[in-house]
């Protein structure tokens, strides 16, 4: 049966950068999944209130007024944003830019790469008004057929809807975004290229013991607690 596989790391900022290491390194970095059924729906408050219960444990002294929550736009986790009230919500970057081009794709047909890198800078500079502007602006000025228009309206919409998440990105304490690269190491890199088969049974243990390998964890005693 095909799983849909939710990831949730955490951290409290960057590790200051040395000689020896010029990327930016997560600080306190833990993580936690979730496997659910392909088209199955987890109540919003209900996975809000697994994501504070899984911050209590890693962390103290939380202050919820301080949480940035970084995501690819889906309506839910907008959702679980806005339930902690004063939460600040930014769209990550891999999927914004990836939006851009596929958008840029459809539409533009001259000048492609200059006006791509001019929503990107509008994407970056946190001025969602005129990025969207822009992308309506283009798409009212070309002959498209009804599906490309309608694909193109829900970018637009995409945009609107993640327009607060769009606005902080030039904000001081916009830290990034990790969750490709999260997605990528803890999952895919674990499944390695091409189909691969697994029973539900392997998959969570193989994804439980890369969890525990991020938590640095004690991964014996951590298979013996948790691993079926």
């Amino acid at each position: 049966m095909v799983q849909l596989i939710v990831t949730y790391p955490f951290h409290t900022g960057h590790k200051e950068k040395n000689y020896k290491n010029t990327r930016r390194e997560p600080e306190n970095k833990q993580g936690h999944f979730i496997m659910l059924k392909v088209g199955k729906r987890i109540n919003t408050m209900d996975y809000r209130d697994l994501l504070i219960k899984e911050l209590q444990k890693h962390y103290v002294n939380i202050n919820y007024d301080k949480i940035i929550i970084c995501g690819n736009g889906d309506t839910w986790i907008r959702e679980i944003a806005n339930s902690f009230g004063n939460v600040r919500y930014i769209l990550d970057g891999y999927h914004a830019i990836k939006k851009l081009k596929q958008t840029a794709f459809n539409i533009i047909f001259e000048n492609r790469k200059v006006t791509l890198n001019s929503w990107i800078k509008l994407y970056k500079d946190g001025n969602h008004q005129e990025l969207i502007k822009n992308i309506r602006s283009s798409f009212a000025k070309n002959e498209l057929n009804k599906d490309i228009k309608t694909n193109l309206r829900k970018a637009s919409n995409y945009f609107i809807n993640n327009k607060q998440g769009i606005h902080n990105q030039n904000l001081e304490w916009n830290i990034g975004c990790s969750i490709e690269s999260d997605v990528s190491h803890l999952v895919k890199q674990q499944l390695g290229c091409g189909t691969k088969i697994y029973n539900h049974k392997n998959l969570n243990n193989l994804l439980h013991l890369r969890m525990a390998n991020l938590n640095k964890l004690n991964v014996l005693h951590y298979i013996n607690e948790n691993i079926n």
